[in-house]
């Protein structure tokens, strides 16, 4: 299994966000046209189109910029691709307005892993076994990086 499959695995499918999908082409955060480029990237991100999805949520992030949810999806379209350090501010950004959630802590700490800054990588695991217990796989990742910073550290 490659690290994409067992991260949708370890968090289960991703949650989507309720559309309302119209034909609207006005783009404006309180038209349809928004949860329409939802919809296509949420879509986008179910069948791996990782470029297609980050179209997709960077429309929408477009006109409502502090989008919790197209932060997200954008940020694992980004990681999806191998583009971690991209990754990483969409992903900051809905930890900020999420800091109550598991899956943002857990992607952005794979992609802080994948960009070499392991320390912050590390915190971010931390807090995503707190805020849902049984992701054994995040826990089996932030003992991976405990090991690997000590490693680093000891250089």
């Amino acid at each position: 299994m490659d690290l994409r499959s067992s991260l949708f695995a370890a968090l289960g499918v991703l949650r989507p966000r309720k559309a309302r999908v119209s034909l609207d082409s006005r783009v404006d955060p309180h038209t349809p046209a928004v949860d329409l480029a939802f919809a296509h990237g949420w879509q986008a991100l179910q069948h791996e189109e990782f470029a297609e999805a980050e179209r997709a949520f960077r429309t929408v992030l477009h006109v409502p910029p502090d989008d919790a949810d197209a932060s997200l999806y954008l940020g694992i379209a980004l990681a999806g691709q191998g583009r971690h350090a991209e990754a990483i501010a969409p992903l900051r950004a809905a930890a900020a307005a999420r800091p109550l959630d598991a899956e943002v802590h857990w992607r952005l700490g794979l992609s802080l892993r994948e960009t070499g800054e392991l320390f912050a990588a590390m915190s971010s695991l931390r807090e995503a076994p707190q805020l849902r217990p049984r992701l054994c796989e995040v826990e089996a990742a932030f003992e991976e990086l405990v090991s690997a910073a000590g490693r680093w550290a000891t250089r």
